[in-house]
């Protein structure tokens, strides 16, 4: 299920995401989650995430492998 929040901006930070509108997204909360994400990115947190998800799900399908023979 999506979440919502609210966030802050200075003035000057808001500036700065309003320069981006059209380039990382069109609306203000396009704008926001593009940026959040592509931080996230730079910081191989999706990267992390994946592998683990991946993990997870080969566990679960060896997992379900040894208790069906």
């Amino acid at each position: 299920m999506p979440k919502k929040i609210q966030v802050t901006f200075s003035d000057g930070q808001w500036r700065l995401i309003e320069r981006l509108k059209g380039t990382i997204g069109e609306t203000d909360s396009e704008i926001v989650r593009n940026i959040v994400i592509s931080y996230l990115s730079e910081k191989s947190y999706v990267k992390e995430e994946v592998l683990k998800t991946r993990e997870r799900s080969q566990s679960k399908r060896e997992g379900l492998r040894m208790t069906s023979r």
